[in-house]
């Protein structure tokens, strides 16, 4: 390895460290938004008349019926 390699080692595992601990929070941000999502779908499922769950889902979000 060269010597113009070497120093930017050091370089790149900074780089690395904040890549991942990047990754790391976006995950983290993603679960607390598919939660949020989770507890308001909960919240109009109970305000939608009978059976007219899955016809509100389709109308009003993007959202699959399996995934809601």
């Amino acid at each position: 390895m060269s010597d113009e390699g070497s120093n930017r080692l050091p370089v790149l595992a900074v780089s690395i460290d904040a890549e991942h601990n990047e990754c790391l929070a976006a995950m983290r941000q993603s679960l607390q938004h598919a939660l949020a999502a989770g507890d308001m779908l909960i919240e109009a499922k109970g305000l939608v008349a009978h059976g007219q769950w899955l016809q509100w889902l389709a109308d009003n979000c993007g959202i699959p019926k399996r995934t809601a």
